[in-house]
């Protein structure tokens, strides 16, 4: 078996184990670690039936994603199987961005190094990598992200291949260039400085041409939004990102800098990947013929840094971390393989288990898998069947994910990532949820679940019915227990006839507190 086909498997293994322990603790069920990737799926439904929107009727830009949506929709044929998908094609997009970072360990070691250890010592560093890009993880988060990283490690794979041999860029370099932003806008923070490059090597024509078609595809996007009612940019990207919503870009791009130098003094692995790259640019020969990949790697990291975001099962910079983390252990290879060359073997231990130190919080997140589902099957899982089998009418949430998959019923998104005018008046008043009573009298709404402490000053024309709570600690869910409200007059007495039927087939575990008990 070739040495690249090693860490593709043991991912499918690991990845194996993790469906194995999410079914047990969810009773025979699966579900993913968060419940952003059902908002996708509800999309793709939606858009399978011709409408762009989370809910049919009404039209909204709830996916981060301009693509992956897109790539979906097909699979809704496949009916109560659907739910799968997104998990089968993040294993494909896993092991095969296992296959490309075996390809970059291996360039590691060059070839006056290859001994009769340097397979066995690339067989561990590639288990380790697996570990500390997170690429078990990001697999049940059901998301774009295993795509996204793998599209930003092929694009290394291949400058790390001219570095090493000259050879040209082909065409799946250029493609992966080009799909990445429009799977993740956060990876124009690698295409932009990447094209920027190949342009400066003389690749003029690919480079403009693929930078234009990133632009249109983009541009189009947009134009499409503005023209069913929606901001230029999908809802989840501007109910996140101050920079978006900033009406100061420079103050708001150097506030979001150093809000992330803060959160990384925690975390110190992007610190250190900063400092190499400072090194590795002092070291550089500003030469036209002797310009190193290492400038875009570190103009990346800082566009990053500007633009980007960290955390949420860590996800959000998986991306970068994997582009940087190989690129500037590649570049720096001399000095830290040094130990494995070592004749004892405490030296290449150490070395393995600094690289597991450096990405310590994402070693961290394969343990937290099982949990993190879990917490969706207990809570999110449960809002679902009390919505489609018991109250079967719309209601209002904050976290609506698995609510509007796959539920024929509306969902008004009070947090806004469905709804651009509940984001707005809720950005207009963070302080002040009066527009609650308003938007849901609006829609004619009798029930609303959602996170209470959210939401200071709740209508007091609501009448507080009772809470349900998680079984277990809270992992990845943003609060262990939902609040329950009778927003319209007259609803109380059927919504209580519904919660006490649901309350007798709720989990081992989860509760259902009773407001008046």
């Amino acid at each position: 078996m070739s040495q690249r086909f090693f860490s593709p498997l043991v991912f499918l293994i690991f990845s194996l184990i993790q469906i194995m322990m999410i079914v047990a603790r969810n009773n025979g069920f699966f579900t993913y670690v968060l419940d952003d990737p059902y908002i996708h799926m509800a999309l793709s439904e939606n858009l399978f039936n011709g409408h762009y929107g989370a809910n049919i009727g009404e039209y909204s830009s709830p996916s981060s994603s301009v693509f992956w949506p897109v790539l979906l929709t097909p699979f809704v044929a496949l009916g109560k199987y659907f739910v799968y998908v997104p998990m089968f094609l993040n294993l494909l997009f896993g092991a095969v961005l296992c296959y490309f970072v075996s390809a970059i360990t291996e360039l590691f070691w060059k070839e006056k190094d290859r001994n009769h250890m340097w397979k066995p010592l690339k067989c561990i560093l590639d288990v380790v990598f697996i570990l500390a890009l997170n690429i078990v993880g990001i697999v049940f988060t059901g998301m774009e992200h295993s795509l996204q990283v793998l599209l930003g490690v092929y694009v290394l794979y291949c400058l790390l291949k001219k570095e090493e041999t000259g050879s040209e860029f082909g065409f799946c370099f250029w493609l992966c260039l080009f799909l990445g932003p429009l799977i993740r806008y956060e990876n124009m923070a690698i295409s932009v400085p990447v094209l920027a490059y190949c342009f400066y090597l003389g690749h003029y024509k690919k480079s403009v041409f693929v930078g234009l078609g990133i632009i249109s595809v983009l541009a189009s996007f947009s134009v499409f939004l503005t023209s069913i009612g929606q901001d230029y940019l999908p809802a989840s990207i501007n109910a996140k990102d101050s920079v978006i919503t900033s009406g100061n870009l420079v103050v708001a791009m150097f506030s979001k800098f150093f809000k992330h130098m803060h959160y990384l003094r925690r975390d110190f692995s992007f610190v250190i990947l900063i400092l190499f790259g400072i090194e590795i640019l002092k070291n550089q020969r500003w030469k036209k013929q002797n310009l190193s990949f290492s400038v875009p790697l570190f103009l990346a990291m800082l566009l990053h840094l500007f633009f980007g975001d960290f955390g949420w099962f860590s996800r959000y910079e998986i991306y970068m971390w994997s582009f940087c983390l190989l690129g500037v252990l590649y570049l720096k290879r001399d000095s830290w393989l040094y130990c494995f060359y070592r004749p004892k073997l405490w030296p290449k231990v150490f070395s393995a288990l600094m690289l597991l130190v450096l990405a310590q919080n994402y070693k961290h997140t394969i343990v937290r898998v099982a949990s993190g589902a879990n917490n969706i099957y207990e809570q999110q899982y449960q809002m679902h069947r009390f919505v489609k089998y018991y109250y079967q009418k719309p209601v209002a949430a904050n976290d609506i994910g698995y609510l509007l998959f796959d539920n024929p019923h509306h969902i008004l998104d009070l947090w806004g990532l469905a709804s651009i005018r509940a984001q707005k008046m809720r950005l207009a008043s963070p302080e002040d949820s009066s527009w609650m009573g308003e938007l849901v009298a609006e829609k004619d709404i009798g029930l609303v679940m959602i996170y209470e402490e959210w939401f200071p000053d709740l209508p007091e024309s609501w009448k507080k019915l009772g809470e349900l709570h998680l079984g277990g600690p809270r992992s990845t869910v943003a609060d262990s227990k939902v609040s329950f409200f009778a927003s319209k007059e007259g609803e109380e007495e059927k919504i209580l006839i519904d919660l006490q039927n649901f309350v007798l087939d709720l989990p081992a575990g989860v509760s259902f507190k009773f407001q008046n008990n």
